[in-house]
């Protein structure tokens, strides 16, 4: 039975930074307001409803309306996008009118949620994401991955927009933990690794071998230790 002989405590205080953190922080805040507007005229019609919308969310967002696009749904209320020259773009959704008021709100849309994560990523990772492939989720979350164009991957969550803002957390992926571990062994032990073979567990948390090209085979166990990324490598006994 081969049995781990642990040579290494925790990454060491001196390594980079993302190698021992594990990149939580909120986005920065943006309005997602729900508001009664006043319709002028007995009837709203969609000229009216679009125009109604563009100004209330120039005054709630600080920022003009480009292009507004709305859709009459079955039950009377609207739905449809807008673009602001903030580069945002919104998914928005109305009440029917009702009255000559109704409701309506804009949420950041998918890919204006992308455009933050890369932006985020690159203020406090230095990463400058090629590909961000998030999934929303039925209560309005994301969920994905981003990749760096250094190959460097993340497992990335949004929490649902709201009034707040939205929360990311960003954890290193599997080949950026890799690497992360390459790098360290490589230092420590002065020998190439040949090939990982490691079982993700959870996020941050691997378990597994490393082989080097000397011919050593190592075990790995990386996990996240509160806001760091913290590993051990021992050599395999017989």
């Amino acid at each position: 039975m081969l049995t781990p002989n642990p040579v290494r405590g925790p990454y060491p205080r001196d390594a980079p930074p993302e190698a021992r953190t594990v990149y939580r922080f909120a986005a920065r805040a943006f309005v997602v307001a729900l508001f009664a507007v006043l319709v002028a005229g007995c009837g709203a019609s969609k000229d009216a409803m679009e125009k109604a919308v563009s100004e209330e969310m120039k005054k709630s967002l600080n920022t003009d309306i480009t292009t507004i696009s709305l859709t009459k749904q079955a039950d009377g209320s609207y739905a449809g996008t807008a673009s602001a020259t903030n580069g945002n773009t919104y998914d928005v959704t109305t009440t029917a009118p009702k009255g000559g008021k109704f409701e309506w709100t804009a949420v950041l849309a998918q890919a204006s949620v992308e455009k933050l994560i890369r932006e985020h990523m690159k203020t406090s990772l230095d990463a400058d994401v090629t590909v961000a492939d998030m999934k929303k989720q039925p209560d309005g979350s994301y969920t994905g991955t981003a990749t760096a164009a250094n190959g460097d991957t993340y497992e990335v969550t949004a929490g649902a927009p709201t009034q707040a803002g939205i929360q990311m957390n960003y954890v290193a992926g599997q080949n950026t933990v890799e690497r992360l571990v390459r790098e360290d062994i490589e230092k420590q032990t002065k020998a190439k690794i040949k090939s990982f073979a490691l079982t993700r567990k959870g996020p941050g948390t691997y378990t597994g071998t490393a082989t080097q090209e000397n011919g050593g085979v190592l075990v790995v166990n990386t996990k996240l230790d509160g806001n760091s990324l913290r590993w051990t490598f021992a050599p395999l006994r017989p």
